[in-house]
């Protein structure tokens, strides 16, 4: 791999070659000849996971729809599987959208809210658990959320809000 992950280089020892591939497109985008027989040593590197394991209370995980006063702040309390810094959110996140209010799940009141200004991160080392306040608006009373929490890693977290006055 190129420092700046650009392209990958791939033996191709049939060919006698290696394989430029550029990695946005994933497509061959050169060849570089190097004689007979060529090999190449390496480690696949996987992009790393966190070890997300739900959300705690005073939030309930999906299917469940979590009911409480617009404009309230929450907690919402997860773990990673210990201290990752605090730059895991992916750019824009976390986010939460309008979704259609559903009778067929269960609810459960969120029994915990704080007080806040606005939406903030921070790592609780005593916990183990991260810590997002989440400010609500006033005017999403009478309507129904899904809150995403995208990481870094590439995964979303999703858990469902029903708001009341």
């Amino acid at each position: 791999m190129t420092s700046d992950g650009a392209a990958a280089y791939v033996v191709d020892w049939t060919g006698s070659s290696v394989a430029v591939i550029d990695t946005a497109t994933q497509s061959r985008s050169g060849t570089i000849g190097v004689g007979t027989t060529p090999y190449s040593m390496g480690k696949f590197i996987q992009k790393a996971r966190y070890a997300f394991t739900g959300f705690f209370a005073p939030v309930n995980n999906l299917p469940t729809v979590n009911v409480m006063k617009a404009g309230a702040a929450v907690p919402m309390k997860f773990s990673l599987g210990g201290d990752k810094g605090l730059e895991i959110l992916a750019p824009g996140a976390p986010a939460s959208r309008q979704v259609a209010c559903s009778g067929a799940s269960s609810t459960d009141l969120v029994e915990e809210t704080v007080t806040a200004g606005a939406s903030s991160l921070q790592y609780d080392a005593a916990s183990a658990q991260y810590v997002y306040v989440w400010k609500t608006e006033k005017d999403w009373a009478t309507t129904c959320r899904q809150f995403e929490l995208k990481l870094k890693d590439g995964s979303t977290q999703k858990a469902l809000f029903q708001f009341v006055r």
